[in-house]
């Protein structure tokens, strides 16, 4: 039995003819069934595939392939066949595409696109799916499979798991699931003959986005699966090579024009552009030879295209995007670097005549222009006109950036009257009066440009929303109302289905115990618990729950008053929210930690080895027994290990006090940080007994090293016994850096000398 799935959102143009085209097939009709997944769509698409279809399956907007999985779901077949409501299947398709499944090795199928189009960005597009096709015809088992025209085993698609539903778009997803799979060891092999037809973009203007969306998300598939950056079976690797090429070649020519490189050096970087161009060159004249006078733009164009979309792709990280930071960034240079021209311009043309006259040449002022852009930038980033997660309006923004700059220019005039640099007053009130409404202006198009990406799917965090009362609802109202947050809520957790009094388009999808695999089956980002009546046990267990599931969580207060037409926009608006994810520390400052530590150990005990050796020697005559204490701990992981520091009598001598207001008497646990067991910095360092009955949450402390020091020591005054302040541990474990680690260390000498 064969599953025919077809995924189609507002496709009545269409899918009466993908319809009719597979019930064409050769094959016997009872051998297969056709499902149809409507995705939400506003018109007539089920009512016209509910009379050629099998069967409709309905689901609310959520993507091409949460539809597939959808249909993937309710299939009856052995055999999962994919195309799309806008392919025309040949009639001998489905007979060609599932043929080599005859072979039980057999995983997926891929077959093959053609079109009927002659525009000319159409056959461009059908020139580039001819070469790659050449190409998997060299192998005999491939590593690809597209879903326009594919059939995979329905038991391998669901122990994949599916198609990944973190893609939001009909984009890139089937690759994913095509490395997945490889991975796997699954075999897949290229059937030429089971072709599709299909409507390729229709102008340049969309083949270029097309080719920008589908680096972007490739993007996001390398970070995945960064072995196939290097190679597999579909891309050619000439094709990488002109994406970071072509752009390089246009800013060696931007840096060419103002004569700062010879003109040699992008003439040659172009050349071997146009050589790495020569096999797709070959392609095209063996293809399609009418279109070869458009070859060089075409190429060039879709070079510059791949190249931006990879570039934004590899910048828009989920955990840390970087892409409209450095978007406004460029925009605010070239804003800057503008007005500064445009007041220089005005001001020796324009008003030369009544002024007094300008002696300074313009090369006065390019020397300190690339200092003044950086200190405007800086101070831009201090006053946080670059946080990734901010709706404003255009008011509110036009307000910072006026506010950002006045506090750029004072900052730099300061600087100004310190190195006695001499400048144009008047250039500077122009600058002033030029600067404002052009970074507002270029801030405005990569507000568009967020905007847009929006809409196709950037940085969109799948959200879980934990509760049914008023606090979820009105969280789910904002992420709706302001969708440049970036969050999707995907449905709501909670004890019992929401009230039908507040209806809502976020779906009820279970209760708090069943979130992990809630997490897992709906690919989502983040949980925000948005419930006032759980308890403080209760959160935790489902921040431990989210741990488990490799997903952020977040804890969200009820929201207060906002008025969205006068202020900015933050975060999640004007709720408060604490996270409560697994804190993360980074490989590189974990290895500066570690060296630091063992260094500092090692230097400790080199230090005190013979004021030590002294107190011993006196301890011992004076019959003192023991000299030291051995007690055990639980470090890192659980594991357990022994520490030892020098016993203490209950009577102290001065000496003594001295010894253990200098913390003398712990320096002999820096053994323990040199065998690894233990660091500088970190939380209390509990016996065994202790924590074996630990509460669950307390035990995520384990995840660190103990410390000979840390925020229970110095985080607040008075005596602190084992067990107690663990909240100062937790505020250590959730903000840990190198320098909270010197605070802390440079803090404690004087807490243990006033035995704080």
């Amino acid at each position: 039995m064969i599953s025919v799935i077809i995924p189609a959102y507002n496709a009545e143009d269409t899918i009466e003819r993908a319809l009719r085209a597979v019930h064409n097939q050769t094959v016997p009709r009872d051998s297969f069934e056709i499902i149809v997944v409507d995705d939400g769509s506003t018109d007539a698409t089920a009512t016209i595939a509910a009379s050629l279809a099998d069967r409709v399956l309905s689901q609310t907007r959520s993507g091409p392939a949460a539809a597939r999985n959808h249909g993937a779901e309710a299939a009856r077949g052995d055999v999962l066949v994919f195309t799309d409501s806008d392919c025309e299947p040949h009639s001998q398709w489905l007979d060609q595409l599932t043929a080599p499944m005859a072979d039980p090795a057999v995983i997926a199928v891929k077959g093959a696109y053609k079109t009927r189009q002659r525009s000319i960005a159409a056959r461009f597009a059908q020139v580039e799916f001819e070469e790659r096709y050449r190409r998997l015809l060299g192998y005999r088992f491939i590593d690809f499979v597209d879903t326009y025209s594919a059939a995979i085993r329905a038991q391998a698609f669901r122990e994949a798991g599916g198609f990944d539903l973190r893609f939001p778009k009909a984009n890139n997803e089937d690759v994913d699931l095509s490395y997945k799979l490889a991975a796997r060891g699954a075999r897949m092999v290229f059937a030429p003959d089971a072709v599709v037809y299909h409507r390729h973009p229709q102008s340049l203007t969309k083949y270029l986005r097309t080719k920008f969306l589908r680096a972007y998300w490739r993007a996001m598939v390398y970070r995945r699966h960064p072995a196939k950056l290097l190679a597999d079976s579909y891309t050619p690797q000439l094709l990488k090579v002109q994406a970071a090429l072509a752009p390089l070649c246009l800013l060696l020519a931007l840096i060419a024009v103002v004569g700062v490189l010879p003109w040699q050096i992008p003439v040659a970087a172009f050349a071997v552009l146009v050589a790495t161009t020569v096999p797709l060159m070959t392609s095209m004249l063996r293809t399609d030879p009418a279109i070869m006078p458009m070859f060089f733009p075409l190429a060039l164009g879709r070079s510059l295209a791949l190249g931006a979309g990879g570039a934004a792709g590899a910048l828009a990280h989920r955990e840390k995007d970087l892409l409209v930071p450095a978007l406004l960034v460029l925009a605010d240079t070239f804003a800057v670097v503008g007005a500064f021209l445009a007041a220089f311009l005005i001001r020796t043309r324009v008003v030369a005549n009544a002024l007094t006259p300008f002696a300074h040449g313009i090369d006065v002022y390019l020397r300190p222009l690339p200092i003044v852009v950086c200190l405007w930038l800086g101070a831009f980033s201090y006053l946080n006109l670059y946080a990734v997660r901010v709706h404003t309006t255009p008011f509110v923004e036009f307000i910072r950036v006026t506010r950002g700059s006045v506090f750029s220019l004072l900052v730099i005039m300061a600087l100004s009257f310190l190195a006695k640099f001499d400048y144009s007053r008047v250039l500077v009130l122009l600058l002033f009066v030029m600067v404002v409404p052009l970074i507002v202006f270029f801030r405005s198009l990569v507000r568009a440009l967020q905007r847009r990406l929006l809409q196709e799917g950037y940085r969109s965090s799948r959200c879980l929303v934990v509760g049914g009362g008023e606090t979820a609802f009105s969280l789910v109202d904002r992420m709706l109302r302001y969708p440049s947050l970036g969050y999707t809520p995907v449905g709501f957790v909670s004890r019992d289905p929401p009230s039908k009094t507040r209806p809502s388009t976020i779906p009820w999808v279970g209760r708090p115990e069943s979130m992990p695999a809630l997490a897992l089956s709906l690919a989502v980002d983040e949980v925000l618990i948005a419930d006032p009546t759980l308890s403080p046990v209760e959160t935790m267990a489902a921040a431990l729950a989210c741990d488990a599931s490799g997903v952020s969580c977040k804890a969200v207060s009820n929201p207060g008053p906002m008025d969205a037409a006068s202020r900015q926009v933050t975060s999640l608006t004007s709720l408060s929210v604490l996270d409560l994810s697994r804190p993360r520390f980074g490989y590189i400052q974990g290895a500066i930690k570690t060296i630091f530590d063992r260094a500092v150990a090692l230097f400790g005990l080199a230090a005190t080895a013979p004021v030590l050796l002294l107190y011993t020697v006196a301890s011992a005559l004076r019959g003192r027994r023991p000299l030291f204490v051995c007690e055990r701990r639980i470090g890192r992981g659980g594991r357990s290990f022994t520490t030892t520091r020098l016993a203490m009598p209950d009577r102290m001598c001065f000496l003594d006090r001295c010894i253990r207001r200098s913390g003398l008497d712990r320096v002999p646990r820096l053994l323990g940080v040199v065998r690894g067991d233990m660091s500088l910095v970190g939380p209390r360092g509990e016996p065994p007994e202790r924590m074996a009955h630990a509460p669950y949450w307390e035990r995520l402390l384990l995840e660190v090293r103990p410390g000979l020091t840390g925020m229970w020591l110095v985080g607040r005054a008075g005596d602190v016994g084992v067990g107690s302040d663990v909240e100062h541990d937790f505020f250590y474990l959730r903000n840990r850096s190198l320098l909270l680690d010197m605070v802390i260390i440079l803090r404690s000498m004087p807490a243990l000398w006033s035995q704080r």
